[in-house]
């Protein structure tokens, strides 16, 4: 970035500053973080800013939302849940259409549990709403994607093929129960460990569809592209889009 563009957006952060009320920073001052032992690491460019119990061990992705790395909480020892997934969202408020799928997908995802579907440990609290930009959020660790496995040498045998598939047959039912549908499921975004379990990510672009809803013309549903589809919305007939 240029000397003159870190100008601009040194300004534009002010000026953003100048806009909040003081009735709103006064509302956000019990949520900040008020911990005093926040470490800075530097990672594929990148800072991040975590407790110093957390260690982080490598860079597992980036994509266009943000950078995820893989961090170990020192304080539980080797414990299988010591290893977490911490996402940063950089500049979570700078576009408008982007803040509303991320809020969108914390939304949902605080209130999911399954086997299945990534679930969120926990969103590391601001230091203040004035500095407010970057969001934290502590996921499951997953290794990889569906996606990096079919591109892989790695052959799949029938009894692996059949596993993933039940898999998301059975994350897809439970977020279907809840009334949300995903609407951008895709390889890249089923995560995959070593064992084999597999769990839905990337609720971005998912929609909360209430029952009152069902009848008032959606008939419209995004898979890869918009594609027209029955003029009644049930979430159990648009299992076709997992195929």
């Amino acid at each position: 970035m240029s000397k003159k563009n870190q100008e601009e957006s040194k300004d534009h952060h002010e000026k953003t500053k100048q806009k909040i009320p003081q009735s709103v920073i006064a509302h956000y001052a019990k949520f900040r973080n008020t911990k005093t032992n926040i470490k800075s690491f530097l990672v594929m460019g990148t800072r991040f800013e975590v407790e110093d119990k957390y260690e982080i061990i490598d860079s597992v992705g980036q994509g266009a939302y943000g950078i995820v790395v893989a961090a170990r909480d020192k304080t539980k020892g080797d414990s299988e849940d010591s290893v977490v997934a911490i996402k940063k969202i950089e500049k979570a408020f700078e576009h408008k259409i982007f803040t509303k799928r991320t809020l969108r997908e914390l939304k949902i995802l605080r209130l999911l549990q399954h086997e299945n579907v990534i679930g969120i440990l926990t969103i590391m609290l601001p230091k203040s709403r004035e500095t407010f930009e970057d969001i934290y959020v502590y996921n499951e660790l997953m290794e990889t994607d569906l996606a990096s496995i079919i591109k892989s040498p790695q052959p799949l045998s029938d009894e692996h093929i059949q596993f993933f598939l039940y898999q998301i047959l059975r994350g897809l039912k439970y977020i279907h129960s809840a009334g949300i549908i995903h609407r951008d499921l895709k390889p890249r975004n089923l995560l995959v460990n070593s064992n084999c379990d597999l769990k839905i990510c990337d609720f971005g672009l998912s929609r909360a569809i209430h029952y009152q809803q069902k009848n008032r013309g959606y008939d419209r549903l995004r898979c890869n592209q918009m594609v027209s589809c029955s003029r009644t919305l049930i979430s159990s007939k648009r299992i076709w889009t997992f195929s």
